[in-house]
């Protein structure tokens, strides 16, 4: 494992890197052979990472070595999400299963035997009682954090699941697939409220706005489209374009901007509201798969297929 920091060089409109900042940087360069993606944010101050059948949890504050590491899956992982509390941690393994820690002791308080294949995402819901998780099989499985026991079954994409989301509001539950569709569900009945042609091919990760009135996806094509909740119609779309396919996606916290990145090894920040290029950030030698900002926005980590975690930040 190496650690890096250094300056990023930054293109778009001039040397902006947020909204009202100076510039940017790469805080901390982390390398290790880290999962592309498998990444959570899990604190104000830390986020995780996996490493083969482990899982280990970096803070800002020192970035030389990890603050905690997590072990218990029997497989490589695949998949993180954190509780919106931060008190629990689930990894989504390529045997198609789930473990579950409670953070404040690390010890594994779930193991959840899910798809017969690899899991590519899972995801809390807002109130933390449930976990979405989505499998090579195409399926989608609902679980109750209290008790461990299956909820629910959602079928309806015909390829791997990529990505699930819930809508703030706990309500909704989004899935993206390799088959192209987007669909949404109705979480309290298991119900399929609307199926939504998205791209030509693979749908890769896709978010709700903080304010739950927005899906956004990246596409293949090198598209982050937005629909209004409302009606589900296309309000934008904006992106590189072609040869760029976008396979990870963030809503700031304020709700105003999107990071993505992926086949191009840039971040992009995007203005949500007018579909403009904020900003450029280069350092990435492979393909982006992980964006996640922290909770205070002047922060955002990235993981890639190069093996490598990078936390970027403003300069007031």
């Amino acid at each position: 494992m190496r650690v890096g920091l250094g300056v990023v060089g930054l293109v778009g409109l001039g040397a902006l890197a947020w909204i009202g900042a100076g510039q940017g940087v790469v805080e901390a360069v982390i390398e290790g052979g880290y999962h592309h993606h498998a990444l959570a944010v899990v604190a104000a101050d830390a986020w995780a990472i996996a490493r083969g059948r482990q899982v280990e949890v970096w803070g800002v504050d020192n970035p030389i070595a990890p603050r905690q590491t997590l072990r218990g899956p029997t497989a490589e992982v695949w998949s993180l999400a954190a509780s919106p509390d931060g008190r629990r941690l689930a990894a989504g393994d390529g045997d198609g299963a789930v473990t579950v820690w409670d953070l404040r002791t690390g010890e594994v308080i779930h193991r959840l035997r899910t798809q017969r294949f690899g899991l590519w995402t899972v995801a809390f819901s807002p109130d933390g009682a449930l976990l979405a998780s989505g499998s090579h099989d195409s399926s989608i499985r609902l679980w109750d954090m209290t008790t461990g026991m299956e909820v629910g079954s959602l079928e309806g994409h015909q390829a791997w699941v990529r990505c699930v989301a819930f809508s703030q509001d706990g309500k909704l539950l989004a899935s993206s697939s390799c088959d192209g569709y987007v669909l949404i569900w109705d979480v309290a009945s298991g119900r399929l409220l609307e199926r939504i042609r998205a791209g030509a091919d693979g749908i890769y990760s896709l978010a709700f706005s903080p304010d739950a009135s927005l899906l956004a996806w990246g596409n293949y094509e090198g598209q982050v489209k937005l629909y209004r909740r409302e009606g589900w119609e296309e309000v934008r779309a904006f992106g590189p374009g072609a040869y760029s396919s976008i396979y990870a996606i963030a809503f700031s916290p304020d709700g105003k901007m999107i990071a993505a990145g992926g086949f191009g090894r840039k971040v992009q920040l995007w203005d949500v509201a007018t579909g403009s290029l904020i900003a450029e950030f280069q350092g990435h030698t492979d393909q982006i798969w992980g964006i996640a900002f922290f909770p205070d926005g002047k922060r955002l980590v990235t993981t890639a297929k190069d093996g490598t975690a990078r936390v970027w930040r403003n300069v007031d």
